[in-house]
């Protein structure tokens, strides 16, 4: 048997992702983001709320070349710029510093 996936809220989704939940339902929507609709469960109908894999998520942001931040901003491309833009800074003061 596999390992227990863990569902991450669009919540969560969106700190890690830097922008609000509403944008992370937008990306569902526009099939960026892959997601389930957990059911009601008093009518089994799929009208529940989202819930994200986290590895997915990951795997999403790896491709984007950003890691994940918690900052809130509305634009998750900002907030993937501004990662990235951290990361080559951290890259630039190490290569000073004469550190890999």
């Amino acid at each position: 048997m596999g390992e227990p996936r863990l569902l991450i809220s669009t919540r969560t989704a969106a700190d890690r992702l830097g922008c609000s939940p509403s944008r992370v339902r937008d990306l569902i929507s526009a099939g960026v983001i892959p997601a389930i609709r957990l059911p009601v469960p008093e009518t089994g109908k799929r009208h529940g709320h989202w819930r994200i894999e986290a590895a997915s998520l990951d795997r999403l942001l790896e491709t984007l070349g950003a890691r994940p931040t918690r900052r809130r901003n509305d634009d998750p491309r900002v907030a993937m710029e501004v990662a990235a833009a951290r990361a080559t800074i951290g890259r630039l003061r190490r290569a000073g510093d004469g550190s890999p």
